[in-house]
């Protein structure tokens, strides 16, 4: 009998911040998840469940071998059918404690119909800063001929969970709440896989001791196929005016606004961006679309995501269960623009005079004439990249159309868009789709090879108004 255990060690750093909610409300609205000590960490519930979804999802992976290696739960009449996962772990705890950061971020919720916060709708939480690390273990024993199943499967996990750094597709694993805005970006480091074959009788003691196997291994089985490909459109865009995405502080020597950072740079903020595409995609949509509303909806829905309000008389939909989005908006560093102090007033509508005690500053970024002479895209332009996971042709047309507003600078980004702020001109675009990459530059000499996509979305809009 060839029985052993596989076991893959090694360190997740954070590429973007994660929030993983506590379920306390002590400091923030939505507070990070704690150990005894008051540092972070990451649930190994909440990062295997991720990992079985994803899985799942995104890659050509028989339902048995998936069932087997991570177990499941059925009800079957009055007992559930339940079988035990092979996968052991444990939660992901600091590498370093003292190389982290929690910082507060705000967060609004838009009525999509005009563009404005809802009355209730304004909230703050907790995130753990990027470049973190976390420890990270799993372990899975194999018996009767399952060493090459499992062996598949963890090959797929160390790539999915190593190629978000590169952009890859499927998008890599994430892990915590809002993933959609650019959270939970994760990429596994120092990785080691080991094999510790209990046929030779040192390899268990080495097991026992935890102690590196003593036979060498490779690795020869081919990771599993991705199941589909995403639509990525990776945008550089060139600052026209300013640019803020607040963020408030409670210092009183500070401005009572400034951009949002993380690890000391600022940042293009992806749930600020992800707002300001979703209400024009729809805006976009309700405009053009012909057929009844129940298609509309449901188009929306599968592309956004849905959660059902209760005090919504007017929701007609059949379907209220609720719906993760397949859009994702990448959260970015931003180029090197100077961040300038202004101080405002509010002025009072009636007599056109400044209203007693409004006044405010803020800290809003500016483009350089530096980066005007920049070459490199990364460093001169404001990069934002939308990505849709198991896209559609009409899904894409719609982006498309979002991406023309975005590149024109009909469609502004972040805060304060009333006095100008957040509009951008195009300056190059990839649009990656289907094994296949589409350049984009400032004459859009392109163009026409992408009408196909928005063609579809009319096709399915049932023709424009």
């Amino acid at each position: 009998m060839n029985d052993g255990k596989l076991v893959l060690k090694g360190e997740l750093e954070l590429l973007s911040p994660l929030h993983i909610g506590s379920g306390e409300n002590d400091s923030t609205d939505l507070d990070v998840i704690k150990d005894s000590r008051g540092f972070p960490f990451i649930t190994f519930t909440s990062f295997i469940g991720a990992l079985k979804h994803h899985l799942n999802e995104n890659y050509v992976a028989d339902k048995k071998d998936i069932d087997s290696i991570f177990g499941y739960s059925k009800p079957t009449n009055e007992e559930n059918d339940t079988k035990c996962s092979v996968i052991l772990g444990c939660d992901l705890f600091l590498v370093d404690e003292c190389l982290y950061s929690i910082r507060t971020r705000d967060g609004i919720r838009l009525n999509l119909l005009n563009g404005i916060i809802d009355g209730n709708g304004k909230y703050d939480f907790q995130i753990v800063d990027r470049n973190a690390k976390f420890s990270f273990m799993l372990e899975a024993g194999y018996s009767n001929g399952s060493k090459e199943t499992l062996l598949k499967y963890f090959q797929t996990i160390i790539n999915m969970l190593k190629c978000d750094n590169k952009d890859c597709e499927p998008a890599g694993l994430r892990i915590g709440a809002k993933t959609n805005n650019g959270l939970g970006k994760i990429q596994l480091i120092k990785e080691k896989l080991y094999d510790y074959d209990f046929s030779d009788n040192k390899n268990v003691i080495a097991w026992l001791k935890r102690e590196e196997p003593k036979s060498n291994f490779t690795v020869n089985v081919a990771p599993l196929e991705p199941l589909a490909k995403d639509f990525i459109i990776d945008a550089y865009l060139d600052l026209k005016t300013s640019l803020i995405q607040r963020s408030y502080n409670d210092n009183p020597t500070m401005p009572d606004a400034s951009h949002n950072q993380s690890a000391g740079k600022d940042i293009l903020n992806g749930q600020g961006a992800k707002g300001a595409i979703s209400a024009r995609a729809k805006k976009i949509l309700n405009t053009i679309w012909m057929k009844d509303d129940v298609a509309k909806l449901n188009f929306i829905d599968q592309l956004f995501g849905y959660v059902h309000d209760p005090n919504d008389k007017k929701d007609n939909r059949l379907d209220k269960k609720p719906k993760k989005g397949k859009l994702l908006i990448e959260e970015r560093e931003l180029p090197a623009y100077i961040a300038e102090l202004q101080t405002r007033i509010k002025i009072d509508r009636f007599t056109g005079g400044a209203i007693n005690g409004a006044l405010f500053d803020s800290m809003p970024l500016f483009n350089t004439m530096e980066l005007a002479g920049e070459t490199n895209l990364s460093k001169k332009c404001t990069r934002i990249t939308i990505r849709v996971r198991n896209c559609s042709e009409a899904e894409a047309g719609l982006m498309l159309l979002v991406l023309k507003d975005l590149w024109t600078g009909d469609l502004a980004i972040g805060g304060e868009k009333g006095i100008g702020r957040g509009v951008f001109n195009g300056i190059a675009a990839f649009i990656k789709y289907n094994d296949h990459v589409i350049e984009l530059n400032q004459g859009l000499e392109n163009l026409g090879l992408l009408q196909k996509f928005v063609d579809k979305l009319i096709k399915e809009a049932g023709g424009v108004k």
